[in-house]
């Protein structure tokens, strides 16, 4: 079963045990899923994290996600994203909607575009979809695609409906501005020895958000973060505008990296912001969804 039928079994049957995310499945089940690169990839895309010119009355699409080795949980810095995708009218072009992300020290990435449009494959509409293909060093390159929830089309198409893609299917919220915005975390086949990991021991590293797993959280999930100076941490979920719903975590913290095991607050399906604060000073946030 995948991981994601998996928790949703086991959320409904409350026997979902209070464990770190990694113990409760095998490593196999933790990897993404690749599918085919399809005919419209062009090499020499631009470094460019807005890869979608402004269209009138379509609202733009932002996805957020963090790169993880094959462990489930370290993330991978560094690694080269390129993403690329239909325009809203369902045909793909050679310069726009195109673009190359690279994730940061903590293996996050983003980008903004818009939901593409779909286009005819033979007799039928292949669902609304964007391409991945992900490169960390010498590892083998990675090529998969994202789909969404509620499409359509996804029931009638090959790649779309197999059941491996169960976890590239993504739900997407809208924020108050009208903004779809979406979570898509991906799981390489990547030995965590090849991992460029941070020294911590060094002065110049900021205290940060490292890892939310899984991400759409569930009933238990786990938190990693890190803490550059001894000092009053709080961790604080808020909606997309910045508004503190409630908070998750307050203790105090030595210099150090803290791995932390939080039940999923008691709030309506969207997407938020975990928010970090040293000594009451707000110093990094990530997206989340609850499902």
């Amino acid at each position: 079963m995948k991981r994601r039928q998996a928790l949703k079994s086991f959320i409904s049957a409350s026997i979902l045990p209070f464990l770190p995310f990694k113990q409760l499945f095998a490593q196999e089940e933790c990897i993404t899923t690749d599918d085919i690169l399809g005919p419209y990839f062009i090499e020499g895309a631009p470094n460019i994290s807005n890869i979608a010119p402004a269209v009138s009355e379509v609202p733009r699409l932002y996805i957020t996600g963090t790169v993880y080795a094959n462990d489930c949980v370290t993330p991978v810095p560094n690694a080269l994203i390129d993403v690329w995708q239909a325009n809203n009218d369902g045909a793909y072009e050679d310069i726009d909607y195109r673009g190359k992300i690279y994730t940061d020290d903590a293996g996050n990435y983003a980008f903004e575009s818009i939901q593409p449009g779909k286009y005819l494959n033979g007799s039928y509409y292949r669902p609304s979809h964007i391409h991945y293909k992900v490169l960390y060093k010498n590892n083998p390159e990675f090529v998969t695609q994202l789909y969404f929830e509620g499409d359509t089309s996804i029931d009638i198409d090959p790649w779309a409906s197999d059941p491996s893609a169960v976890d590239r299917i993504i739900p997407l919220t809208v924020d108050d501005n009208s903004n779809l915005n979406g979570v898509f975390d991906i799981y390489l086949d990547v030995d965590i020895a090849t991992v460029n990991t941070i020294d911590y021991n060094r002065n110049d590293i900021a205290s940060k958000i490292l890892s939310i797993a899984p991400n759409p959280i569930v009933e238990n999930f786990e938190l990693s973060f890190y803490c550059n100076i001894k000092s009053e941490v709080s961790i604080d979920i808020c909606d997309v505008m910045g508004r503190k719903a409630t908070t998750l975590y307050q203790s105090s913290c030595n210099k150090q990296l803290n791995q932390i095991q939080l039940k999923k607050p008691n709030l309506k399906a969207g997407l938020y912001i975990i928010r970090l604060a040293v000594d009451g000073r707000k110093v990094d946030a990530k997206r989340v969804l609850i499902p």
